[in-house]
């Protein structure tokens, strides 16, 4: 036998309660018993087993603290659709006598059908704050793996020129942002598998272009924060976008010191391919990236970026 907890228990003794109230007043109070009584009641019998449901749905889905927090806005919902459901229902047993049973009907399966609306979204919802959280935390660990390398790479290198590029990556890495890097590694991925090429030279060819892009459309400040904290380049009020291309450039002289490749040539890629590159990442009318959205077209633009090493230095 299947043992209920505290909490489960406790919800069932309120709404046993709430029911009890409920059929002691409908039938202690003299409602004319028409076909309108009958109706209201058992419409509020079955908001009674919709909220048992609603409540489940709401903190038995998920198996983490989290997604119980999520699951209030649903409840919510349940339990205000029981207590107008039980209003109403008074005010239709009131009217019993001069109110048609069609319009009983038609008021209590509207307010149903707008709840099961309400649950349905609210839970779709919680289903995709549940899916960008984990994205999320994947993509943070992801960054601060490499972050975690590029220190240790730091701390390795005896070689005082060698150690300093090294400071720079790391550098790089720690004021990057961990929420942007799925932009970047959707458009690589499909670059290395259709090229075969490392995943790191990828990256080389692609990041360049993806932040010209972003500086391009809305995200200079940022880059400029990388550039001075980075590169030491100096910040530029007046048009921080002259700064953050300054600091995309100085990101490939740091790249082309490594030996890293910086263009679809070097790893030997076609940009007659960048049409299949783009419908590979199965963008379709939507977006990826961080905190610039990128739709088909800029997939586009940043493959070609990447293709003709097109970035015009400041």
């Amino acid at each position: 036998m299947m043992k209920l907890s505290k909490g489960k228990f406790q919800t069932i003794l309120i709404l046993a309660i709430v029911l009890a109230a409920y059929l002691v007043l409908a039938f202690v109070i003299p409602f004319a018993k028409t076909a309108v009584f009958w109706l209201a009641l058992v419409f509020t019998l079955a908001a009674f087993g919709v909220q048992l449901y609603v409540l489940k749905l709401s903190f038995t889905k998920g198996k983490d603290a989290r997604s119980k927090f999520y699951g209030f806005p649903i409840a919510r919902i349940g339990v205000v659709y029981l207590i107008v459901q039980i209003a109403l229902s008074f005010l239709f047993m009131a009217i019993a006598k001069f109110c048609a049973a069609w319009i009983a009907v038609i008021v209590f399966a509207l307010l149903l059908a707008v709840t099961a609306v309400g649950v349905i979204a609210a839970d779709a919802m919680r289903d995709e704050v549940e899916r960008q959280d984990a994205q999320l935390k994947t993509d943070v660990a992801a960054m601060r793996a490499l972050q975690s390398r590029a220190a240790a790479l730091v701390s390795r290198c005896e070689d005082a020129a060698l150690k300093a590029d090294a400071q720079k990556l790391s550098d790089a890495f720690r004021y990057s942002d961990p929420v942007t890097n799925a932009a970047t590694k959707d458009i690589e991925h499909e670059l290395s598998a259709f090229y075969d090429c490392a995943h790191g030279a990828g990256l080389a060819v692609i990041m360049p272009a993806w932040m010209h892009y972003c500086a391009e459309h809305g995200g200079e400040k940022r880059l400029a924060q990388m550039a001075v904290r980075v590169f030491g380049c100096q910040m530029d009020f007046d048009d921080p976008k002259r700064t953050a291309l300054e600091g995309i450039e100085a990101f490939r002289a740091f790249l082309r010191s490594i030996g890293m490749p910086l263009t679809f040539a070097e790893i030997g890629a076609d940009p007659a391919d960048i049409p299949e590159l783009v419908e590979m990442n199965h963008i379709g009318d939507g977006k990826t990236g961080g905190y610039i959205g990128l739709d088909k077209q800029a997939h586009f633009d940043i493959y070609n970026l990447a293709a003709g090493s097109c970035i015009p230095k400041t």
